[in-house]
C-alpha cells in the first residue's frame, strides 16, 4: 500500500477442472472465494478456466505491472495467504538496499571540523597588512 491508496486493482485465478495440481484451488473457489471477495472489495476477481494446465494467481496493480504466482498443489489456506501477499505488494520489483563501503583503514584527509570549508579571505591573517606609501617624484 502507497499512502492509502491499494495498489492490486484485479486477481486473474486461473484453475484446472482435472488434475491433482489444482484440488486446493477447486476447494478455495467453492468454499472460500466468497469471503475473500468481501474482504477486499477494491479488488476485482475473475476466474479462468484451463484444462490440463496447473493452477495461478494474476496480480495487476495501478502501475501496470503483472505479477504471476504459482499455486500449484497449494491448500487453500496457502492460496488464500497468495492473496493476501499480492494485496500488500506495491507492483514494483524488490529493490535490494546496499550496506555501504566499509573500510578498515581511517580516512587519510583527518577529521572535519567547523572551520574546515572557509574561503582564503574568512581565513584570520597572521600578520597585519602593511600600509605602503609610493611617490612620484618627476621633473
Amino acid at each position: 500500500m502507497r499512502r492509502g491508496i491499494r495498489q492490486l486493482t484485479r486477481i486473474n485465478i486461473n484453475w484446472s477442472d482435472w488434475g491433482g495440481s489444482s484440488i486446493g484451488m477447486r476447494n478455495f473457489i467453492t468454499n472460500r472465494l466468497e469471503t475473500i471477495k468481501q474482504s477486499h472489495p477494491h479488488v476485482v476477481f475473475t476466474t479462468r478456466m484451463r484444462r490440463t494446465k496447473h493452477p495461478y494467481l494474476e496480480g495487476f496493480f495501478v502501475n501496470g505491472k503483472v505479477h504471476a504466482v504459482s499455486v500449484r498443489k497449494y491448500t487453500p489456506d496457502q492460496i488464500e495467504a497468495a492473496v493476501k501477499a499480492l494485496d500488500t505488494q506495491s507492483g514494483n520489483k524488490i529493490k535490494i538496499q546496499g550496506t555501504g563501503k566499509v573500510s578498515s583503514r581511517t580516512s587519510i584527509q583527518g577529521q572535519w571540523h567547523p572551520l574546515l570549508n572557509l574561503g582564503q579571505s574568512n581565513k584570520i591573517p597572521s600578520e597585519p597588512p602593511i600600509d605602503v606609501k609610493i611617490q612620484h617624484n618627476f621633473k
